[in-house]
């Protein structure tokens, strides 16, 4: 990975989307299983369930507004709703918000110009913030990862 993608701070260095050739085909065959199509298909009837309830919670919200109105939050909703859901559980779901939330920065940090994702450690910077989401979001999925093997299912 070159030294100044940034890509690296928010996913991990070991991460596959960082990692090319052997790596890459390696750290794939981790989820290779879950992304079988049969198991992409099961999902279809949850993304548009999902779909279906945040549009009809928005045109509740809507109706009789002549405004403008910005579709933006609408999608990025049902997509967090959705990948929580099918990535991380029914459980997870009610903190689709959440995620969200911690996905706000460093999206923002992801989307500026290169020369403000140089590489550093300076602690209160916009990058620090971003380290700190990230191990926000790794705390709630390795709490989820402990609570899933803690309860087995039989």
């Amino acid at each position: 990975m070159h030294k100044f993608k940034s890509r690296g701070v928010y996913v991990g260095a070991e991460s596959r989307i960082v990692s090319d050739g052997e790596e890459h085909r390696l750290r794939g065959s981790s989820v290779r299983g879950a992304c079988a199509r049969r198991d992409l298909n099961s999902w279809i009837p949850m993304i548009v369930a999902q779909a279906d309830a945040a549009i009809d919670d928005f045109l509740t919200v809507q109706v009789g507004s002549a405004a403008p109105v910005d579709l933006y939050p609408l999608g990025r909703s049902i997509l967090l709703n959705v990948m929580v859901r099918s990535l991380l559980g029914a459980r997870m779901s009610a903190r689709a918000d959440e995620f969200g939330e911690l996905f706000l920065r460093p999206q923002k940090y992801l989307e500026s110009p290169a020369y403000k994702q140089v590489p550093h450690r300076f602690p209160f910077t916009k990058r620090s913030r971003v380290r700190n989401d990230r191990r926000a979001l790794d705390r709630i999925v390795d709490a989820e990862v402990a609570y899933v093997r803690a309860t087995p299912v039989a």
